[in-house]
């Protein structure tokens, strides 16, 4: 099944996204997992502080379904 994912700041160069793509289509197992995404993209597993499906926040063992987009967002910080 394909998604799409969007990965946003730091995690953009962090993973193995195609040509350094912050939005791409990903084909997935059925049944995948948020935390299959995340390693499957090689994405520092602490570096990945929230999760959006749709626009909606979603944790590591929500199954993701064919057509949704998945955003990684860092953790951020300001002064």
């Amino acid at each position: 099944m394909k998604i799409t994912v969007a990965l946003y700041a730091g995690l953009k160069a962090r993973a193995l996204a195609p040509q350094g793509a912050s939005e791409f289509d990903l084909d997935i197992p059925e049944g995948s997992k948020i935390g299959d995404i995340i390693k499957l993209l090689d994405l520092p597993d602490d570096e990945v502080a929230n999760i959006f499906v749709d626009r909606s926040i979603k944790d590591r063992e929500f199954i993701v379904k064919d057509g949704q987009r998945v955003a990684f967002f860092p953790l951020i910080a300001g002064g």
